[in-house]
């Protein structure tokens, strides 16, 4: 009875025996055949090996992939209906394998992977291989293995340079190693901090020490290394623009700044005191922040701008002073060095420059400064503020024509006042009424005791008196003569002094107006009173008389009568009168006969 499918019993490939059958028809032919179902369901097996296998003999002919079942598998590949594979495995006793083999998923398809072999180089381990067969170690070429139990390959129990290796036994710790010979190395300690490994031109490198801070490395024909140590220097010659140092310091220690390069003159900084000296090298000394050994010249190329020298201005307490000091000498015997300040010269009818000293200006409250002058520490003349100068000793005045001025033409008093103790004298010009006095006090024109004035009248407000033996000498013009006749006795004539007549009869002459003879006379303040005299110069005894007569704006006090001289009585008639004018007001005079 026939069965359908669903109810048949399910067959699988593992399970197959010999005893089943599938039945085949061709179509064609007609004829029907069977094939056993072992060969139409082979079987599938890993061929990776489980556990410690024993090597087989390697083989040169190519071998069929299918080689049977795997590990304990009765299953050759004599048997079709089983597709068995080769195993692939790596075998390292160190178990850290140069080669290996992993799976490589393909892209396209993550189902299908391909089996990728692996060969790291750095994994080979060359102590593990036979150098007699591999060679690794060997002479040139690699031709022949070299042995090291061979003395002409191994010497003092280390392998030679020409062999491969260093020729050394050990190595410090920190050394290069470097060629000494065509044959040989030697090792250069480089343990030490700095050092820099440095070529010979024949023999073996040597060690140059770490140099000093700061310092560089240049070359250097004359040291053994060829390379030295030194300071920072710049060649003009490769300086082609400005040299920025970023904020750093140069230190020049006792080297020179010039314009050449010269070692002979230019700047040089103390290295200890950090003071400056410019000048000649021979003449160096660090005194002062500053030093030179010449002038100092200030101004543009032209020189046509103003310069100054000036102290930093005092933000605390009392400004401090600047000081101008001559060289003080060390040389017994030997003068101070001077000190001289002159104002600049003109040029060809161009005036000298003008020598300005200034006391400084106060500060709003205060008073201006003064200008002194010191000798030996002793103040010898002081220029006030206001222009007062004081003297601390005499004062002289040379020249080939010593002049004192005083005044400078202005319409103003001038004087020289002498402050005493109890009491003050001038000598000054009244501008006033342009009259030099000789006064009591400090102010001009008062209490005045002697005054003179333009026409060189000399006026005295108080007594005066004459003691000692000299005597007074006084000038004596030349008498004036008055005519024989009645012409006026002029103020020309009363000036003189004398005035002489020598009358042939007896005249009548009378004086000159009262404003002629205050003007004449110079007597310009009332009481003014001039003395002179009238001689009769006719013969003794002619009784020849001259009578005098007021002019306009005169009085006569007293006999106006003057005798011709007479020896027998001479008490009587003398031959001359003396007389004095006193002016009573600005237009009228007083004539007095005296004797």
């Amino acid at each position: 009875m026939a069965k359908t499918v669903s109810n048949l019993r399910t067959s699988t490939a593992s399970g197959n025996t010999s005893n089943k059958y599938l039945f085949v028809t061709d179509i064609t032919s007609k004829d029907s055949t069977k094939i056993a179902l072992d060969n139409v369901f082979p079987s599938l097996q890993s061929g990776i090996a489980s556990g410690d296998q024993t090597l087989g003999t390697g083989a040169s002919t190519p071998l069929d992939l299918f080689v049977g079942g795997g590990s304990g598998s009765a299953q050759t590949n004599t048997s079709k209906s089983v597709l068995i594979f080769k195993g692939l495995g790596v075998e390292d006793s160190e178990k850290n394998t140069a080669i290996t083999i992993r799976n490589d998923v393909m892209d396209a398809d993550a189902n299908k992977q391909n089996l990728i072999v692996k060969l790291d180089q750095t994994k080979i381990k060359l102590d593990k291989a036979t150098n007699t067969t591999a060679k690794f170690l060997g002479e040139a070429g690699a031709t022949n293995p070299i042995t090291l139990s061979s003395a002409a390959h191994v010497g003092a129990s280390v392998l030679r340079v020409v062999n491969g290796s260093t020729g050394l036994a050990t190595v410090p710790v920190g050394s290069l190693l470097v060629g000494n010979t065509t044959s040989a190395m030697t090792a250069v300690a480089m343990a030490t901090k700095g050092h820099l490994l440095v070529g010979a031109s024949s023999a073996a490198p040597t060690t140059l020490s770490v140099g000093t801070n700061g310092y560089f490395l240049k070359a250097d024909s004359s040291a053994t290394s060829g390379l030295s140590w030194a300071q920072s220097t710049i060649n003009s010659a490769i300086l082609g623009s400005t040299l920025d140092l970023n904020n750093n310091n140069i230190d020049i220690g006792t080297g020179i700044i010039s314009g050449d390069g010269s070692s002979t003159k230019g700047l040089r900084l103390s290295n200890t005191s950090h003071e400056v000296f410019i000048g000649t090298m021979a003449n160096a000394r660090f005194d002062s922040a500053l030093n030179l050994d010449a002038g100092i010249t200030l101004g543009s190329v032209n020189g046509t701008t103003a310069q100054s020298i000036l102290m930093a201005n005092c933000t605390s307490g009392h400004s401090p002073t600047l000081s101008v000091s001559g060289a003080t000498s060390t040389v017994s015997g030997q003068s101070g060095g001077d000190v001289s300040i002159s104002a600049g010269a003109g040029s060809g009818s161009g005036n000298g420059g003008v020598l300005k000293l200034y006391g400084g200006v106060d500060g709003g409250s205060g008073t201006d400064g003064s200008i002194a002058f010191y000798t030996s520490n002793t103040l010898m003349m002081s220029i006030g503020p206001t222009g007062i100068s004081t003297f601390g000793a005499d004062m002289v005045i040379g020249g080939t024509t010593p002049t004192l001025t005083i005044g400078d033409g202005g319409a103003e008093d001038s004087s020289l006042v002498f402050d005493g103790n109890a009491q003050d004298y001038y000598v000054g010009l009244d501008d006033t009424d342009d009259t030099l006095k000789i006064g009591l006090g400090s102010a001009v024109g008062t209490t005045p005791a002697i005054s003179v004035n333009a026409a060189l009248t000399t006026t005295l407000a108080g007594g005066l008196i004459q003691r000692g033996n000299a005597g007074i000498i006084t000038h004596q013009n030349t008498p004036a003569v008055t005519a024989d006749d009645t012409a006026v006795v002029t103020a020309a004539n009363i000036l003189t002094g004398i005035v002489t007549c020598t009358p042939t009869t007896d005249r009548s002459k009378a004086t000159d107006t009262a404003a002629n003879i205050i003007s004449g006379l110079g007597l310009t303040t009332n009481d003014d009173s001039f003395d002179f005299a009238v001689i009769i110069l006719s013969a003794n005894s002619s009784a020849l008389d001259v009578t005098l007569t007021a002019g306009t704006g005169v009085t006569l006090v007293g006999n106006m009568h003057i005798s011709a001289p007479d020896v027998v009585d001479a008490s009587i008639a003398s031959g001359s009168a003396q007389f004095r004018i006193r002016r009573v007001s600005s237009s009228a005079v007083t004539l007095y006969r005296m004797s």
